[in-house]
């Protein structure tokens, strides 16, 4: 069955059968992210603060509906996603899709095996919605932020336990590898470290565990 594809880790993707999705603004494709990032219907109110601050009510209301249509239409090839309900607006699950946020915070289940986890580190893309912004919309740009630094954590936490799992299974060079990648993207991360140092000693390499160490006093 083709899904909708939304893929907001990394610069956001919408894609219908191999197809990139258009938005008409960045205000469509933010209205959008918010909807499914948060999994909520959100009152108009609450939309129209977010996204139109300073907005009067009537101006800030239309703005809305006018995002909403043209949401509707971008939307239009996969099917109509969009429930728009009498003060509210929400996104609809129920239909056939794939989150690259849902499917990260699922990869970090207790119960999700190794290779599972190797295969959702291959889809790292960068940072939440890297590259994009709404400046004119400080709310929004706060919620992104916060957002940000969660999935990194995540990141950080998935990258760590495939890493830890194969140091257990004596897998020495793919933990290094794992390990590696964890400390290219996040250069600051001490557990990265931890890691390289366990991996070089592992593989019997302690020169390389205490070149690492190095770098971190």
């Amino acid at each position: 069955m083709t899904h909708l594809r939304l893929k907001f880790l990394g610069s956001p993707e919408v894609t219908f059968a191999g197809d990139l999705l258009k938005f008409r603004s960045r205000k469509v494709l933010g209205l959008l992210i918010y909807l499914v990032v948060t999994g909520e219907r959100q009152s108009r109110e609450k939309l129209v603060d977010l996204l139109w601050p300073g907005s009067d009510y009537q101006r800030g209301m239309a703005s809305l509906r006018n995002s909403i249509a043209r949401l509707k239409k971008s939307l239009e090839p996969a099917g109509d996603f969009l429930l728009a309900e009498r003060g509210y607006v929400g996104f609809d699950f129920s239909q056939p899709h794939a989150l690259d946020v849902a499917q990260l915070q699922a990869a970090l289940s207790t119960d999700t095996s190794l290779a599972k986890q190797l295969d959702m580190l291959t889809r790292y893309r960068g940072d939440f919605l890297a590259g994009f912004a709404l400046p004119d919309a400080p709310d929004f740009e706060q919620w992104v932020m916060q957002q940000r630094m969660l999935m990194s954590q995540q990141w950080e936490l998935l990258f760590t336990t495939a890493a830890q799992q194969q140091l257990d299974a004596g897998i020495a060079q793919a933990a290094l590898e794992t390990a590696t990648r964890l400390a290219h993207i996040i250069p600051t991360s001490e557990t990265a470290a931890q890691l390289q140092m366990r991996a070089f000693a592992l593989s019997g390499n302690p020169t390389a565990a205490l070149r690492v160490f190095a770098q971190f006093q």
